[in-house]
């Protein structure tokens, strides 16, 4: 059964130390490894979000230039042409020679601010001679009439991301539109609305956001319209209907705010994804924001730290089992020789000292059972009339502590506790009387005069003074009440369990008992007084704070008296 216990505590030992290592590594290592995926994870989403902002920012401040020179040609024209038949040619040839020229600018337009169109110039009327079918045009002219009226002047809307058919290609194309109104002297004649081709620019991002294998990329405006959502956005579909468009703020209201409010690159984690938003100012559209959001799956980027964390948790299983086959060898080594000594000490234990011990190991534990045997033979010798010996020796040695612990903590003249005493027990009053007992009172009493007694009536008569004080004390107290002779003709009353009430009659019992001896006793020729103060000790106050403030109390009351005394002598005199 020994045998086994040994054996087996230190085949617990052995795996628990080793496991408490392994783990203490194996979450260091899995934390660190994690932040440091997570980190380079994030370089990379910041790197991404820099990126498609400088391709943003760059697109839309050269869309911002060029949609400000032709409103300011517009303008021109409409302010300083009278003919509304020239005003329209005019304008109609500066949009075409500009299209024509800038093939990254799909047309322009200009509707009045009824919403009906005036002049319309895209690149199929210009290279393929026609125009586009009803269903493939662009946006209702009502959309831009709705967010037009909202700008002020310099300002400029930016449409949402949107799929235009191009009759050439024959294929779809995404399309943005920047709108701002254009004024004919201080009066509002209508909008200008620039179609920019960000085919490249997404394509670029695609490409990206595919090489990253992120799962969505979304950007939306201020005020929670869409931009651009890869997942609802796919080229082999016609574009959504713009007035049944869909919100971020309202698809996702819970992050809204805080993506609005961002100022830089923000993540958030959750169990099966990383949310990561950036916002994009664009200063030349009057510090426009925009902002660009990107979901990651975790076990996407975390997938090589899986494959790792699976391998590694094989090897703590191969390494544990290692560990417990090889501590039950060590342990078979190591028990055999210490189960013989720990049978030979528990037959020495018992009395049996005739043991056969026979280890040769030549190692310590070969000297330990040689000492083992020499220790039997001496105890063998020895245990005849040591039993004897150690019970006189015990007994003497509990009378004289007895003796000493009597006279350590008692006053040999009153038999009170003494200072000493006293001092052991305030060290842990707070923490253990003061649980046991709700309230309880701390009393100085000092012999007046007692100066006088010893020098005029002597010593003696003062020592029978301060003893006779001590019987009364102790006769006034309660027996669950501590008396102590707190020094010289000092005294000191601790009464558990009690109040003001208590303390009254405690004195009264006592002056009642001293006026009795003062008749009756003949050991001086006046009566003997005392003065009393005291303090109540509430929980968690000093202890010394109180018997201070008690000593205060008691001085008061002799100063009091003498007094009393002086004006008497005094008025007898006079």
């Amino acid at each position: 059964m020994l045998l086994r216990s040994i054996r087996t505590k230190f085949l617990i030992y052995l795996l628990l130390f080793s496991l408490i290592s392994l783990s203490f590594m194996a979450y260091f290592g899995y934390n660190s490894a994690k932040k440091f995926i997570y980190q380079i994870e994030k370089e990379k989403v910041n790197f991404f979000c820099e990126n498609v902002e400088e391709k943003f920012t760059e697109l839309f401040n050269n869309s911002n230039d060029t949609l400000f020179f032709l409103k300011y040609i517009t303008e021109e024209i409409l302010n300083k042409i009278n003919s509304e038949h020239k005003i329209e040619s005019h304008i109609r040839s500066v949009f075409f020679n500009f299209v024509k020229t800038n093939r990254q600018y799909e047309g322009i337009r200009l509707i009045d601010k009824y919403g009906n169109e005036r002049i319309s110039v895209n690149k199929s009327q210009i290279f393929d001679n026609n125009h586009f079918e009803k269903s493939n045009q662009y946006r209702k002219n009502e959309y831009y009439i709705k967010e037009g009226l909202k700008l002020k002047k310099e300002e400029v809307f930016i449409s949402e991301i949107y799929l235009l058919y191009i009759k050439s290609e024959n294929t779809f194309k995404p399309m943005i539109d920047l709108l701002t109104p254009v004024y004919k002297g201080k009066e509002l004649e209508g909008f200008l609305i620039l179609t920019v081709d960000i085919d490249y620019i997404l394509e670029d991002i695609e490409k990206l956001k595919t090489k990253n294998k992120y799962q969505n990329i979304i950007i939306i405006d201020e005020n929670g319209d869409y931009l651009l959502d890869f997942l609802n956005t796919k080229k082999e579909y016609v574009r959504k209907d713009l007035n049944k468009k869909k919100n971020f703020k309202e698809d996702y209201p819970q992050f809204y705010n805080k993506i609005v409010n961002s100022k830089s690159l923000n993540i958030n984690l959750d169990k099966t994804n990383m949310i990561a938003w950036y916002p994009i100012n664009i200063e030349k559209l009057n510090n426009k924001k925009l902002f660009l959001l990107i979901k990651v799956d975790i076990k996407q980027y975390l997938s090589s730290f899986i494959k790792f964390r699976e391998v590694f948790i094989i090897q703590i299983v191969v390494i544990i089992l290692i560990l417990i086959i090889i501590g039950m060898m060590l342990t078979k080594h190591f028990t055999a020789p210490i189960l013989k000594l720990s049978e030979a000490a528990l037959s020495i234990g018992k009395g049996y000292f005739d043991i056969d011990l026979d280890i040769k190991t030549n190692d310590e534990l070969e000297v330990l059972s040689n000492n083992i045997k020499n220790m039997a033979w001496e105890l063998e010798n020895m245990y005849k009339n040591m039993q004897e010996i150690v019970d006189e020796k015990t007994k003497k040695l509990k009378e004289a502590h007895e003796i000493l612990e009597e006279m350590a903590i008692k006053d040999p003249l009153t038999g009170l506790y003494n200072r000493h005493y006293f001092n052991q027990y305030i060290q842990n009053f707070e923490f253990e009387e003061a649980k046991k007992h709700k309230k309880l009172m701390i009393l100085i009493i000092d012999v007046d005069e007692f100066k006088y007694i010893n020098d005029n009536y002597g010593h003696n008569i003062g020592d029978i003074v301060l003893m006779e004080v001590a019987k009364l004390l102790k006769n006034s107290s309660r027996e669950s009440d501590i008396v102590v002779r707190y020094g010289g003709d000092e005294f000191l009353v601790i009464l558990f369990d009690s109040d003001m009430k208590i303390v009254e009659k405690f004195i009264n019992r006592f002056n009642d008992n001293l006026k009795h001896w003062n008749k009756t006793s003949n050991v001086l020729n006046h009566d003997l007084t005392v003065s009393i103060g005291y303090d109540e000790y509430n929980e968690g106050q000093n202890i010394l704070e109180v018997i201070n403030n008690a000593d205060k109390m008691m001085y008061r009351n002799k100063m009091a008296k003498k007094r009393k005394i002086k004006k008497e002598v005094k008025d007898d005199k006079i």
